[in-house]
């Protein structure tokens, strides 16, 4: 009979051991209830409760860059068809007494030419390759002034480095004789001189005639 009681006493030893053994692997921290590693349930916890979720950054739009004129340096264009004659009404205005704006320049017969009116001011530029070719003219009353003025200044744009006194005296000189001046010589400029004159069908116009190097 004693020994049945400690074999049931070893039994109950038993039992208790295993018991305790099953409690903690349950309280073990490398497992939960559903038997899902930790982070797997964090990630559920991620999708399911927005608190969890990571916060991005907004990305910044890149706004376009502005490309209004009021942005952008925009040179003056005289005259489109042709470099050599923007050049010209660009230096032109840069010096002139009596300006000339973009609004009066007109395109001549060929892309090479310019015309220019402005009351009765006429002015005829053109790219002859190797000379810039100018003809200017006007009423004859204003001829010793408003003439003069488009005049010098035309030479001074061409030939900044030529004081007003020369300009002046080649003036003069090709007014001297009041006749018909051909192929006077300023500077390497070759100039041609036009005197109006009362004919019996009526009066001719008065022209000057610049031929000025380009390639000098």
């Amino acid at each position: 009979m004693r020994s049945v009681y400690i074999l049931l006493a070893l039994i109950l030893c038993l039992s208790l051991t295993a018991c305790g053994e099953s409690a903690g692997n349950v309280g073990s921290p490398d497992t939960n209830v559903s038997g899902s590693a930790p982070s797997e349930v964090n990630q559920q916890q991620e999708t399911l409760n927005p608190e969890y979720a990571a916060t991005e950054e907004p990305v910044e739009e890149t706004q376009p860059q502005d490309e209004s004129p009021a942005n952008k340096e925009v040179g003056l264009l005289y005259y489109e068809s042709d470099e050599i004659i923007d050049k010209f009404f660009t230096d032109y205005n840069d010096v002139a007494e009596l300006s000339i704006p973009a609004n009066e320049i007109e395109a001549g017969n060929m892309g090479t030419k310019a015309n220019v009116y402005i009351d009765d001011l006429s002015l005829e530029i053109t790219n002859a390759g190797d000379y810039l070719a100018i003809s200017m003219g006007c009423a004859t009353e204003n001829e010793t002034t408003k003439l003069y003025v488009v005049y010098r200044d035309v030479i001074l744009a061409m030939k900044s480095d030529v004081p007003v006194e020369e300009i002046q005296r080649s003036w003069n000189e090709i007014h001297e004789s009041g006749y018909l001046v051909e192929d006077y010589d300023f500077e390497g400029i070759s100039i041609t001189y036009v005197p109006a004159r009362e004919l019996s069908t009526g009066t001719t116009s008065l022209r000057i005639d610049l031929e000025i190097p380009l390639n000098e």
